[in-house]
């Protein structure tokens, strides 16, 4: 409600020469600066998830246990947002025509984003011996969507065609391993082992080519490297001025670096002090009773 065009304003003040008195601002040639307006869509839904599921589950021998899980999710009405009154197409910056006119940027929230999940999950768990027990789990998982938040904005604001890619938390393989063993004069180690595939990031080209006001834009697919400025890249050649013709790179397109972290943990307990052999009766410590005298 704060960001709605109306209860905040903003003005911009040059030269001022008025400290510490602060006059009103219709009093000297202030000019109202351009701010972003924020509204909901009026036909705003609530988020909705449906998921099913499978699992089995058997019993091995030496106390172990074997477990699988497939995991199917479909999510709809996915918050994202969108600037509504960006210059419409065909417009340039300097003749740029707004929807809704003004020079503010409306940005909207909307529940138009889609996403789509499924996971193949696998555990096993060991309890070999009252000193030696562990676990390991390994996750394979495809997650797509046209949204990653309320935050997420889309490449073209008139087009989200192509805004359907790799989700962020879409992480191809995850596995992840911990146990316990317990060694002689009392030492515990406790390993914990987690290794994991690149999460997806969007590649953009770091300019606004469609006047839109945000920086969103993503690079064309070259068909040819040797085209003026194209950028080689280990994604292909890249032109970060998209000619017609050449089909704009996905969401999400670009891939991180594998994450491998290893733990140890090594724990020992030591006894401080020592018990009275007369206050130990039936393998219990007893305390004496005391009474306070006045």
């Amino acid at each position: 409600m704060r960001q709605n065009g109306v209860r905040q304003q903003q003005f911009l003040i040059r030269n001022p020469d008025f400290y510490p008195t602060v006059p009103a601002p219709a009093s000297l040639s202030a000019s109202a600066q351009p701010q972003t307006i924020r509204e909901t869509d009026l036909h705003w839904r609530a988020p909705m998830l449906l998921q099913s599921a499978i699992a089995f589950e058997r019993q091995l021998p030496r106390h172990m246990t074997v477990s699988t899980n497939y995991l199917h999710t479909t999510g709809t009405h996915a918050v994202r947002s969108r600037n509504i009154n960006a210059a419409l197409p065909g417009t340039t910056p300097g003749t740029a025509i707004l929807p809704y006119g003004g020079v503010n940027a409306i940005y909207l929230y909307e529940t138009s984003g889609v996403y789509r999940q499924n996971q193949l999950i696998a555990n096993v768990t060991a309890r070999i011996s009252p000193k030696l027990t562990f676990n390991a789990g390994y996750v394979y998982g495809t997650a797509v969507s046209n949204t990653d938040g309320a935050g997420t904005f889309p490449s073209n604001q008139y087009n989200l065609a192509g805004e359907l890619g790799p989700a962020l938390f879409n992480v191809r393989h995850r596995f992840q391993m911990n146990g316990s063993w317990s060694t002689r004069w009392g030492f515990r180690f406790s390993p914990f082992l987690t290794v994991t595939s690149g999460r997806p990031f969007n590649i953009t080209t770091g300019s606004d080519l469609n006047g839109d006001g945000l920086f969103t834009d993503r690079p064309g697919i070259a068909t040819a490297a040797s085209l003026p400025g194209v950028k080689t890249t280990k994604y292909g050649p890249l032109d970060p001025n998209a000619r017609a013709g050449e089909a704009i790179l996905p969401r999400n397109y670009g891939l991180g670096p594998n994450l491998i972290a290893a733990n140890i943990r090594i724990s020992k307990a030591f006894n401080v002090g020592t018990h009275d052999a007369g206050r130990i009766r039936s393998g219990r410590l007893c305390f004496p009773l005391t009474r306070a005298i006045s």
